[in-house]
């Protein structure tokens, strides 16, 4: 796991997994998580910036992405693609 102060992006943090490693996670460490449907988001208890984004779209999330250490994409798009997109 990054260390204490890193600065993290978080895709897929709503998911499963993705609150998995929010519970995980050493305190002190900046977050930002994008989130497709933040009002569905039940927090984590840390404090971190909701980035409301589409993975499939960057101009969404490009910025945010400023100034951060470690990207770790937990997001997965399971279940909405058809078999001609594969």
């Amino acid at each position: 796991m990054p260390g204490a102060g890193r600065s993290l992006f978080i895709t897929g943090a709503g998911g499963f997994l993705g609150r998995a490693l929010l519970d995980a996670l050493e305190p002190g460490q900046a977050l930002k998580l994008l989130l497709r449907d933040p009002e569905k988001f039940h927090g984590s208890g840390r404090d971190a910036m909701i980035i409301k984004g589409d993975l499939c779209d960057p101009r969404s999330y490009g910025d945010a992405l400023k100034g951060v250490d470690t990207v770790i994409h937990m997001a997965a798009l399971t279940g909405k693609v058809s078999g001609a997109q594969i």
